[in-house]
């Protein structure tokens, strides 16, 4: 039976297995939309606006690097910035209509990309696939991990 340390070390090395499909599979859809630009137009998406600190935080980014990252999502349309209304000195991002339909096509390419990939996985294996998504969902759910949850 495997030791809490051995289950931290497998959960790293599938966290990047699976980072790593992810972006391959990611630049075949949209080279433009890198997985930090996908995560932060998703979260934004998702929780209508953030500050920079909050991103930062929410999605292990440096803010520096966030910052440079949202400019570039604002020059492209996919992000605009503005003031808090509760605090004018706070600015606030929020994902524009032309960055929803980016995210929503970009999300609608993966999902098809990756149904392709699936197609030759017999039904048995694609239940225990389920099964295990599950199971793991379920887990996590234990041990709080969530990127847009505290």
């Amino acid at each position: 039976m495997p030791g809490e340390q051995e289950l931290a070390r497998r959960f790293i090395e599938f966290t990047i297995t699976l980072k790593r499909m992810f972006r391959h599979v990611a630049l075949q859809t949209d080279q433009h939309l890198t997985e930090e630009r996908y995560r932060s137009l998703l979260y934004l998406l998702k929780m209508e606006e953030a500050g920079l600190s909050e991103l930062s935080e929410r999605l292990s980014i440096s803010a520096s690097s966030l910052c440079i990252m949202l400019g570039k999502l604002e020059e492209e349309g996919l992000v605009e910035r503005h003031r808090s209304k509760e605090d004018r000195r706070q600015v606030r991002y929020s994902c524009t209509p032309k960055g929803r339909e980016r995210l929503l096509a970009a999300q609608t390419s993966l999902l098809n990309l990756l149904t392709d990939r699936f197609y030759n996985i017999s039904s048995e294996k694609r239940d225990q696939l389920m099964k295990a998504f599950d199971e793991i969902e379920s887990i996590f759910s234990m041990i709080a991990i969530d990127p847009f949850e505290k």
